[in-house]
């Protein structure tokens, strides 16, 4: 058992953890909106469909060329710096080999999505593997030693860096070019100084250790089967539209996907960085991680439901102020894949979870599942439009993941669904009522459309939510404000 003044040194570590980490997220995610509301208007919605293609390639490569052994390196019992040096060794030259595939495969690629730009973009963006391969293994260092505040540190300025160079050559109308070099640009000096603060790190860890790589590649097989099939299962939408309904469509669709990402990835990073190196040190005491999965929970459900709420309501004023008219077809799509926003942000901690009881199995098996439900979902949905296939990305969500997280829970830690629904019971009580006005009012054509009553709607809902659980859960928003803005 881990005696009480560890678990109060842990505490203190995550509270000074989080909010470094938010800290950076929401810093992060100003620039990201900063820069897409630039672009929005210096770019044309084919060049961000064109870059969404490419990610999906680039992606897969990156899911593959770490070996999956990042997350090893943040729960392993003992880490040396020789046993290191071999893991971030191997990824390396695997990542070259990766990106040599990818421009030699970039005329299959442009042939496939029938535009012959691909050919000549995707050798360049291919060097981003390499990149993130140094920033993924050399950032689960500072992960497992609770850098919080070098990764934020590090995260803030190379986003700046980036959007200088990628609202810079837009504005000289380098089109589709401005944004593969800022992600160049944002990739590769994240490794220059991820590398150079994990090294000042390594330097007081052992020499040597028992530690075998043939037990990371273990371990990072599941890993990078699960991040594979996670990854194909998040986009292969954009496969799909991209290669039915053409770049402009893709290119709407993507922006919308992108808007609704920007508060998860505010989130996420915030409770699933400062949390898996913490549920690892007491992975073998169920009962405090059920408690630590469960405040977890309700912390992002607090904070995203609201938001998610406002901005599904508000999306059109949303889309048209922070884009501009052209891209008013990306509001609908954006307030539907709002509801996704809001799932995601409760099943994701689960992750955490999995990863912290070393069960990378249980993850690959979740996202093999995951990929079968997406493709059915989107074969049905690409009939319809891109308002189809978010429909059906919804759906396919709602209805058979997220009820399988609740198997995966129980199995993990002994989670019942009373014990779950019991935590969060007023959260989902506030959302119904707002939520059921705007479904109302979405199919009630006489409703004012003026984006001042659409931003007001928003806001109402929202406030309605946080009023409501100001008056059940009380300590709740105390003790978040207190994790956030406390000086101690």
């Amino acid at each position: 058992m881990i005696s009480e003044n560890s678990v109060d040194s842990l505490r203190e570590k995550a509270v000074a953890g989080g909010k470094w980490t938010t800290l950076s997220a929401v810093t992060s995610v100003a620039i990201q909106l900063v820069q897409l509301a630039a672009l929005g208007r210096l770019l044309q919605p084919s060049d961000f469909g064109l870059m969404a293609m490419m990610m999906v390639v680039i992606g897969i490569a990156i899911s593959l060329a770490d070996f999956g052994v990042g997350n090893y390196i943040v729960q392993v019992k003992t880490l040396s710096r020789q046993f290191f040096f071999r893991l971030f060794a191997l990824g390396v030259a695997f990542s070259f080999i990766l990106s040599v595939i990818i421009a030699l495969s970039s005329p299959w690629v442009a042939t496939y999505y029938q535009s012959q730009s691909l050919n000549d973009l995707l050798p360049w963006l291919g060097l981003v593997v390499i990149t993130s391969t140094v920033n993924q293994i050399h950032f689960s260092v500072l992960q497992r030693n609770l850098k919080f505040q070098a990764i934020a540190i590090i995260d803030i300025f190379s986003a700046i860096c980036g959007l200088i160079v990628t609202v810079s050559l837009a504005w000289f109308d380098y089109g589709i070019w401005s944004l593969v070099a800022g992600q160049l640009t944002l990739s590769s000096i994240k490794a220059v100084f991820y590398f150079e603060t994990a090294n000042k790190v390594l330097k007081d860890v052992p020499t040597v250790c028992e530690g075998r790589v043939i037990e990371a590649l273990r371990f990072g097989y599941f890993q990078i089967g699960e991040r594979l099939l996670n990854f194909v299962g998040w986009n292969l939408d954009k496969v799909i539209i991209g290669k039915l309904l053409g770049d402009r469509s893709l290119g709407v669709y993507s922006v919308a996907f992108q808007l609704m990402m920007r508060p998860f990835s505010v989130l996420n990073p915030i409770f699933t960085r400062v949390s898996l190196p913490l549920f690892s040190q007491i992975k073998n005491d169920n009962a405090r991680l059920r408690r630590g999965y469960l405040q977890v929970v309700r912390t992002i459900a607090l904070i995203s439901f609201p938001m998610y709420l406002g901005l599904a309501i508000a999306s059109p004023a949303i889309v048209g102020i922070l884009l501009g008219e052209k891209w008013r077809e990306a509001a609908p799509v954006f307030s539907i894949l709002c509801g996704l926003g809001i799932l995601f942000s409760l099943g994701n901690p689960i992750g955490t979870l999995i990863l912290a009881k070393g069960r990378s199995d249980y993850a690959f098996f979740l996202n093999f599942l995951a990929l079968i439900v997406y493709t059915a979902a989107y074969f049905v949905g690409s009939f319809f439009g891109i308002l189809g296939v978010a429909t059906a990305f919804l759906v396919a969500v709602c209805v058979f993941l997220y009820p399988v997280e609740f198997y995966l829970r129980w199995k993990l830690v002994g989670m019942t669904l009373e014990e779950y629904f019991s935590a969060l019971k007023h959260h989902f009580q506030g959302l119904s009522l707002p939520l059921l006005i705007f479904i109302y009012c979405s199919f009630n054509k006489q409703m004012p459309q003026g984006n001042f009553y659409l931003l007001l709607s928003g806001l109402s809902g929202s406030v309605f939510f946080m009023v409501y659980l100001w008056y059940t859960e009380r300590d709740l928003i105390k003790n978040t404000y207190a994790l956030v803005f406390s000086r101690n």
